[in-house]
């Protein structure tokens, strides 16, 4: 009997791997109802649908009558050892419940010992039916993952029940696409199978199965899981363009190096006499204009090539125009040692760079360890750049003025989890027309046209009355902006309709240094009612700092002012990019204590047309969509109150127009030089 056992043994560790991890059907990464030590992989979004009936909410009642339940629960891993989940129950007769968790893995490796994580489970709320603190060990043996752990319960109603106590289970993985489960959860027995679709079938998505028994009470359920990586490894498209185009070894590394800042009367001087030949200067201004670059301009300053350009192309991020550049004018380079290259934006200057031709060249076409450590302490970076001694070929090339753009984008207007309903929308199709009259200058107007709504908003129903104003064609905004800069200090003032039914004016300063990490935002404003004269006016004042920190992409934001209802409060926000898509948490408080995550993401093709004689049609490139819930009140509860803590913003916001949503600095191009280098072999030899 021996025999036949280990060879089954070894059998299945020939065909497993280490084992991954799964969202239970708690909301938590774990097993079946109670959590193991390990979290969300890193820049992943998980979503989950289980119908598994909660007994808690019963109490433990197994005589009273239940209907399925449906779990609806998203999940990110923030950090590397981070996961942050939120969790919708739809429990007929019971519960519908919103509510948040998060998990944090104390970051240490060990071979010989377990890992360890703390977590909490619906965290807050006027209504918390699932709220539970615990700490949990996990440790892999082979295709074995043992978890023993201990959980607090904040429910004192209901004893003995689910993870308030002892808890432990532990989960085998017979196949590489197959996994078994058994755990008592402190009040209840389980069993499960996970099944997995191999990543050789879908490569892009990891896609599970779960089927689970409770054996303390005769119910079954199953749960699907989606997992999807935020961010793609550039890397690896990286060495596959390599294969194809130059057959290059691609070595990176992102060590810090010291930001070098440039000013007019500091740019780099060759110290060899070269000849100088307009021929590729006039090539680099071809191949821009032919791409659809806007206010272009060629010239020499001393003996260094001067480019600057505004990018209207290139549409999830300002760095892709920067890549192509460079790389026009490492080919093109003919006489010239050193560059500058200028960015513009509505033709006013935000970031100038300045660095060696063969520096550079050197890491675009053999990305190195050393040739990206050259070029990071090569680069020098400032947000303004004194024109006056440039000599330029010609006048601006292919202006960007008067030219019409529309912009389209979903309007999304959602409640989840209240008392009207589990889930309610309203769609609307945004359009946001705008052109450029002068030097950041900028006229726009958006329409909102009404698409489909749920039931609830219909006339008479709870939403349909809340927000009548939504449910008509309207202009929302018709704004007139001039946006002026000073160095690091941009400013803009717009004026005119706003939210429809008011008139006003909103000034929005920010002062963000040319490294990137410090950046103070002034947002004051006052709008009065454009048909009820006796609608209070609407007084505006909110000013914050933030930190960009950028090994993580990772941005830290305070702000305290008077929001938009006209209630004052403060916000704590972490946003974080993962790739092009960022995920915001924040905590604000006003009238109540909110928590809620936003996440944003480029609604349209990284590269654009050019613009016609007849505009240019787009997507939007920084679509938000955000929930939140209340985790503190008065007067303990939850009532809908959607337009307080509410930051007002115009169609054409200013970290998002002027500075590549808060991301156009020295320290953010120093870490993404790959996304340059990606950016030139894509675009920039084609």
């Amino acid at each position: 009997m021996r025999l036949p056992f280990a060879f089954f043994c070894s059998t299945l560790l020939l065909f497993s791997d280490n084992l991954s991890s799964s969202l239970s059907s708690q909301g938590f990464t774990g097993l079946i109802n109670t959590p193991n030590a390990q979290v969300i992989q890193e820049g992943n979004a998980v979503f989950q649908f289980n119908n598994q009936f909660d007994n808690n909410l019963r109490y433990y009642d197994y005589g009273k009558s239940y209907n399925s339940e449906e779990n609806y629960i998203a999940g990110i891993g923030f950090y590397s050892n981070f996961e942050v989940i939120t969790r919708l129950v739809e429990s007929i007769g019971y519960a519908r419940d919103l509510s948040g968790s998060i998990k944090y893995q104390i970051p240490y490796q060990n071979t010989y010992l377990p890992t360890l994580a703390i977590g909490a489970q619906d965290i807050g709320g006027a209504a918390s039916y699932f709220t539970n603190y615990y700490a949990v060990l996990d440790k892999e043996i082979g295709i074995f993952r043992p978890s023993f752990g201990y959980g607090k319960s904040a429910d004192s109603l209901i004893k003995d029940k689910r993870m308030d106590g002892l808890f432990g289970g532990v989960e085998a993985k017979v196949t590489d696409w197959m996994s078994v489960m058994a755990e008592h959860d402190g009040k209840e027995n389980h069993t499960a199978v996970r099944l997995r679709v191999p990543n050789e079938w879908l490569s892009a998505v990891n896609l599970e199965a779960t089927v689970a028994q409770n054996l303390t009470q005769s119910q079954t359920s199953f749960a699907v899981n989606v997992a999807i990586p935020l961010f793609h490894d550039s890397q690896k498209n990286l060495v596959l363009l390599n294969e194809q185009k130059n057959n290059i070894p691609t070595v990176t590394t992102t060590t810090n190096t010291q930001i070098n800042t440039l000013s007019s009367k500091e740019v780099y001087q060759p110290k060899v006499e070269s000849t100088v030949s307009n021929h590729g200067l006039e090539t680099i201004q071809k191949q821009l204009v032919a791409i659809g670059f806007e206010n272009v301009q060629v010239g020499i300053y001393d003996k260094s090539i001067y480019i600057k350009a505004e990018n209207s192309v290139f549409d999830h991020n300002d760095l892709d125009a920067l890549g192509v550049i460079m790389g026009s004018i490492v080919n093109n380079s003919e006489g010239y040692s050193h560059y500058i290259v200028t960015l513009l934006k509505n033709n006013l200057q935000t970031l100038t760079i300045s660095g060696n031709v063969d520096i550079c060249q050197n890491y675009l076409e053999t990305p190195t360890i050393e040739h990206q450590q050259a070029l990071k302490s090569n680069l020098q970076f400032s947000r303004t750049f004194n024109e006056m001694n440039v000599k330029f070929l010609s006048k601006k090339q292919n202006s960007s003025f008067l030219v019409p753009r529309l912009e389209l984008s979903p309007g999304l207007t959602t409640t989840i989890g209240t008392e009207v309903g589990a889930f309610d929308y309203l769609l609307a199709l945004r359009a946001n027309a705008y052109t450029t009259l002068y030097d950041g200058l900028t006229l726009s107007a958006m329409y909102e046209m009404p698409l489909t709504h749920s039931q609830n908003f219909d006339e008479g129903y709870t939403y349909g009355v809340m927000y009548q104003d939504k449910l008509k064609n309207r202009l929302v905004n018709t704004m007139l902006h001039q946006t002026v800069h000073y160095e690091s200090l941009l400013n803009t003032t717009s004026i005119g309709q706003f939210q429809a039914d008011y008139y006003g004016v909103l000034n929005h300063s920010n002062f963000t240094t040319t490294s990137g990490e410090h950046g103070f935002n002034l947002k004051l404003g006052t709008f009065s009612h454009r048909t009820d004269d006796t609608a209070p006016n609407r007084n505006i004042y909110l000013g914050s700092y933030r930190y960009f920190y950028a090994p993580l992409d990772l941005f830290t934001e305070v702000m305290y002012g008077q929001f938009w209802d006209q209630d004052k409060g403060t916000m704590l926000q972490l946003k974080r990019f993962f790739g092009e898509t960022s995920v915001a948490l924040y905590l604000k408080d006003s009238v109540k204590t909110y928590a809620g995550f936003e996440v944003s993401v480029p609604l349209t093709f990284r590269k654009l047309s050019k613009a016609s004689p007849l505009g240019q049609v787009k997507g939007k490139s920084d679509f938000s969509y955000g929930i939140r819930t209340v985790v503190k009140s008065p007067d303990n509860a939850n009532y809908l109150n959607p337009t307080s803590a509410i930051i007002p913003k115009t169609d054409l916001e200013l970290s998002s127009v002027y500075l590549n949503r808060d991301r156009l600095s020295a320290s953010y191009v120093q870490e993404h030089l790959d996304r340059l280098r990606e950016a030139y072999l894509y675009y920039g030899q084609k």
